[in-house]
């Protein structure tokens, strides 16, 4: 095979089995016995077969073909909320499940969403529902709560985490890229006259994404004339009283935010946004839509980590990563109805 790349095709010729008993052979597949894959693979290395990143095409067309009759492979998307919540229109991480669920059919899988808060459903029961259902692979959806940390070190799943909600178990990661966003919305900032720039935000939200938002505000503020530097308010008791405080007395131009929270407290004593102050935020929600500021592409999320779940699952990599990694997305600036800008 000198001078030609060996392919799956020319080790099934010499093996004397199909391409997708070899292709499951080479990653290990329990689909696969035991005594034919080891002979597989002592073939593929006499004949020098290097892994070929288009053979996940080929196990996807397989998965596709095995769909026809009858039979689809399944990843599992666990929530802290149930389906019908996570499709409510209002429900912030709705984009998230929708675009793991839209790349899961693209790619011969079917997405099946499971709320381990049900009753009774201990973390040992779900696992045992997710063996007994063949499911290899699972995403981890965005949880309510910040820096949570679930009972499931299991060895025995190709497991990816969306968003910063969940500080354990350490599986890989897709999120957002907190710095490179708020560098997005001082470069917009840079561009029009305003110089007093203000972050207020809850400690919720703070401690949720890690610290990212106050730590990249900070980097950037600091590029301000000192007289123009504002503190940060992030308030453990994120009350109309605590905000409207820290507004009196430093008076921002711009207001760096999450949620709409301040834009109803400002309106409350008769300041008008954008008018007499413009907000940007971070983050658009559900309920910040009409704001300027990054627009959060969720669906992206979702769709990179089963992409990331695949990887796994073709590498035959489960279990806690010994060195985990995590992909970020930056968003895009929204021109939004908060902020002028002139």
């Amino acid at each position: 095979m000198q001078g030609k790349r060996v392919t799956i095709r020319d080790i099934a010729e010499r093996a004397g089995v199909s391409k997708s008993t070899v292709a499951y052979a080479l990653k290990s597949s329990s689909q696969c016995a035991e005594e034919t894959r080891k002979r597989i693979q002592r073939i593929a290395t006499e004949m020098g077969y290097v892994a070929n990143p288009l053979v996940a095409v080929h196990l996807s067309n397989v998965r596709r073909s095995e769909s026809k009759s009858g039979y689809v492979a399944t990843l599992a998307y666990l929530s802290d909320r149930p389906l019908k919540q996570m499709l409510a229109k209002d429900f912030t991480h709705k984009g998230a499940y929708e675009g793991a669920r839209e790349r899961a059919n693209e790619l011969g899988y079917k997405l099946e969403p499971f709320c381990y808060e049900e009753a009774n459903l201990s973390w040992d029961r779900l696992k045992g529902i997710l063996q007994s259902r063949g499911i290899h692979g699972v995403v981890i959806g965005p949880h309510r709560d910040s820096k949570v940390r679930l009972g499931m070190e299991w060895e025995c799943f190709s497991t990816v985490l969306i968003g910063d909600s969940i500080a354990y178990p350490n599986y890989h990661n897709v999120g957002f890229d907190h710095l490179g966003n708020m560098e997005l919305i001082f470069s917009r900032l840079r561009g029009s006259k305003v110089t007093r720039i203000g972050l207020a935000i809850s400690g919720f939200i703070d401690n949720r994404v890690r610290y990212q938002f106050r730590s990249a505000f900070e980097f950037f503020r600091d590029e301000l004339e000192s007289a123009t530097r504002i503190p940060v308010l992030v308030a453990d008791r994120w009350e109309r009283d605590v905000f409207l405080k820290w507004y009196s007395e430093y008076k921002p131009e711009v207001i760096v935010t999450v949620y709409d929270d301040v834009r109803r407290w400002l309106g409350s004593i008769g300041v008008q946004v954008p008018r007499d102050v413009g907000l940007v935020t971070p983050a658009v929600m559900a309920d910040t839509l009409e704001y300027s500021g990054i627009h959060l592409p969720l669906t992206t999320l979702g769709r990179l980590a089963i992409d990331a779940v695949a990887a796994q699952l073709f590498r035959n990599e489960k279990g806690i990563p010994e060195s985990r990694c995590v992909s970020l997305v930056v968003g895009e600036m929204w021109e939004g109805k908060t902020f002028r800008g002139d």
